[in-house]
């Protein structure tokens, strides 16, 4: 994986330096392969990378995004249906409630919550003066369960006031 990191930085981000934001990358990152990447040749066997046999090649896991810039950190859901992140309060679904989940904070403003790899939630990052991001479908059972008033009759409390 580190040879991996070090061949796309020393060829793709050589080529391509600086940028004011990831889309041209995302852009360049397309052709690459085929116009750069694809063309040299292959130090261990000495072919050009696109004449090696696909049977040689293993076949990479699809990836969501070329680059996942997020910044990741790890939290516990508390009772409330709720992770703070940077000073204000994010909704989960309940059913998390006093799990570990894996945050990414995004370049682009977005609050994506994970349990294990599975997506749980997502939100637009707000500033902590614009108070908590709910979504109250996310907490209908901590709701019926905190709304639950028991039904008594009435000759309960004509007992108790005598």
């Amino acid at each position: 994986m580190e040879r991996i990191v070090s061949y796309i930085k020393g060829n793709f981000f050589a080529h391509w330096p600086e940028a004011e934001s990831w889309a041209p990358y995302d852009q360049l990152a397309e052709k690459w392969p085929s116009e750069v990447a694809d063309c040299r040749v292959y130090g261990t066997c000495g072919e050009v990378v696109r004449e090696v046999p696909p049977r040689a090649r293993t076949p990479a896991a699809p990836s969501p995004a070329l680059f996942d810039t997020s910044y990741r950190e790890e939290r516990t859901v508390w009772r409330d249906g709720c992770i703070d992140v940077d000073g204000n309060r994010y909704a989960v679904p309940d059913h998390l409630t006093g799990k570990r989940v894996e945050v990414r904070i995004g370049l682009d403003g977005t609050v994506r919550v994970f349990d294990g790899r599975e997506l749980a939630a997502v939100h637009i990052r707000r500033d902590p003066a614009a108070g908590w991001a709910t979504c109250p479908e996310y907490h209908a059972g901590l709701w019926a369960e905190a709304s639950f008033v028991e039904a008594r009759p009435l000759s309960v409390y004509e007992e108790a006031s005598c």
